[in-house]
Parts: C-alpha cells; sequence; structure tokens
C-alpha cells in the first residue's frame, strides 16, 4: 500500500473513532439531563403534593376546631390525617399516628378533662412543628429501589413479575 492510502485510512479511522466517541458523549449527556430533569419534576411534584395534603389536614383540623370539636367532622379529619401520613417522613407519621390517638381520647371520651386537652394541644404543636419541618426538608422519592415486582407496568405493557 502507498503512503497515500495509509494515511487516508489512519485519517478515516480517527475520524470514526472520533465521531464514534462523539455520538456516545453526546447520549451519555442526554441521559444525564434527562435523569436531572426526572428527578427535579417527581420533587417538584412530591413537594406540591405534600404542601396540598398538610393544608388539607390543617383546613380540617381549624373546621374540627371552630365547630366546636363536633364528632360529627372527624370522618374528614381523619381522612385529612391519612393522606398526610403517606407523604410524610417517619417521624412526622408516628407523630401523626400519636395525633390521631389523643383526638380519638378527647373526641370519644365523656368527660373532656383539662388533662385531656392539654396532651391534644402538645400533640397538635408537636405535630405542626414536625409537619412544618417536613416542608423543609428536601429529599427525592426514589423509587428505582423498589424490588422489580413491586413496579407497576409502563404503558407498552412491560411484562410482569411472576
Amino acid at each position: 500500500m502507498s503512503e497515500t492510502v495509509i494515511t487516508a485510512l489512519i485519517t478515516l479511522t480517527a475520524g470514526a473513532v472520533g465521531a464514534v466517541c462523539g455520538v456516545i458523549g453526546a447520549v451519555k449527556s442526554a441521559r444525564i439531563a434527562q435523569k436531572s430533569q426526572m428527578k427535579q419534576a417527581v420533587v417538584t411534584e412530591f413537594m406540591h403534593a405534600r404542601v396540598d395534603a398538610y393544608s388539607l389536614f390543617f383546613e380540617q383540623w381549624s373546621n374540627y376546631i371552630c365547630a366546636n370539636y363536633n364528632p360529627a367532622l372527624l370522618p374528614q379529619l381523619i381522612a385529612a390525617i391519612e393522606k398526610a401520613s403517606m407523604l410524610t417522613t417517619p417521624s412526622t407519621t408516628s407523630m401523626l399516628a400519636d395525633f390521631r390517638q389523643k383526638l380519638f381520647l378527647y373526641a370519644y371520651s365523656e368527660k373532656r378533662s383539662s388533662e385531656l386537652v392539654q396532651q391534644l394541644n402538645d400533640a397538635t404543636m408537636n405535630l405542626r412543628l414536625a409537619l412544618q419541618y417536613d416542608l423543609l426538608r428536601y429529599y427525592a422519592p426514589d423509587i428505582a429501589e423498589l424490588p422489580e415486582d413491586a413496579k407497576l407496568p409502563n404503558e407498552i405493557g412491560r411484562p410482569r413479575c411472576k
């Protein structure tokens, strides 16, 4: 082979390797950007859902208080507690459970003593602080760590694991 052909082959090979590296780099860069955008969207939606659930809880709590602790309003308040508990951190979830217990003790007691009122007020303040703290904490829910059989199939019908 002549020197010109060898030089052309080397140039062609270098160009092909450069093009392949460029394509691989562009694809990886696009995937990283896509993953970052997806994570940002998940965090944004999660925080909106959290704010909505916590707002609903405080709205139902206010309605219950303003109605002079009317037991007829307890179902809406309990539903709001359950909705909020799906979005709270584990420590706040235990405070919600404590609040719910104190709420039931107060709501269904025959004699509402000042001690029960104080316990409910303390649980309310602790819960309020915990919910506010939850809103200030930033973390992204990570669905990638779920076991494969716990994930839902996508639109195109990913087969379910058995």
